[in-house]
């Protein structure tokens, strides 16, 4: 049996929003390993510890805005 806890990525370039989704999804799941990150680029540097979910900003500021997408897709 895996009793690894499941991760979820934030991805978002506006701190308030990431920390209030952070801080809600840390106190709804208490089982839960929750990671933030202020681009797209520091997201996919840390793909290796492939999350089990990432909520990505559809906006974000991001050099090339659709490339986190696919190349997590």
């Amino acid at each position: 049996m895996n009793n690894k806890k499941p991760t979820v990525f934030i991805v978002d370039d506006e701190p308030l929003l990431s920390e209030m989704l952070a801080d809600y999804l840390k106190e709804q799941y208490t089982d839960f390993n929750i990671v933030s990150f202020p681009t797209g680029e520091a997201c996919l540097q840390s793909l290796d510890e492939q999350p089990d979910a990432v909520v990505l900003d559809y906006y974000l500021n991001s050099k090339e805005k659709m490339q986190p997408m696919v190349l997590i897709y």
